[in-house]
């Protein structure tokens, strides 16, 4: 009966394989995308990119350092009460696309067929003092003017 296989029963040169060696030829791959002047996005083919650019681009609602509030009231966990949103426009982002199942659900498709800028706002939270920011549409926003409080 033979031992089961073990190192210790063979020689030093048996155990040792030789690697084999397998060298595979692959040619480059060479992709051509072509690119919206506007939002940047990268389309496979040209008809794409053209019909992207042709979208209209609406108009800025906000300039950096707007105060803004949000359409729907937020919650603070920490106090367990709702309050509404009144922040400061950050930063603009864009021009993009709007995100197609958030504005088909949301906002109604009103965002379709254009490119759309993002507002990014922070606020405090009135009971808790957190700061917070977050990334919003124009559609969302209204403009609070100066002075005012709610």
């Amino acid at each position: 009966m033979q031992p089961a296989f073990c190192c210790a029963y063979l020689k030093k040169d048996e155990w040792v394989q030789k690697m084999k060696t397998i060298i595979s030829h692959v040619p480059a791959k060479t992709t051509t995308s072509y690119q919206c002047a506007k939002c940047k996005t990268k389309y496979r083919s040209k008809a794409r990119a053209l019909q992207c650019e042709l979208l209209i681009t609406e108009e800025k609602a906000f300039k950096v350092g707007d105060r803004v509030r949000w359409c729907e009231e937020l919650h603070c966990s920490a106090v367990n009460k709702n309050y509404w949103m009144d922040g400061k426009v950050q930063k603009i982002l864009g021009p993009a696309l709007p995100d197609f199942e958030y504005n088909a659900k949301w906002l109604g498709g009103k965002l379709f067929d254009k490119h759309i800028f993002m507002y990014e706002v922070s606020w405090k939270c009135p009971h808790c003092k957190l700061s917070c920011s977050g990334r919003y549409y124009s559609l969302e926003l209204g403009k609070i003017k100066s002075g005012s409080r709610k």
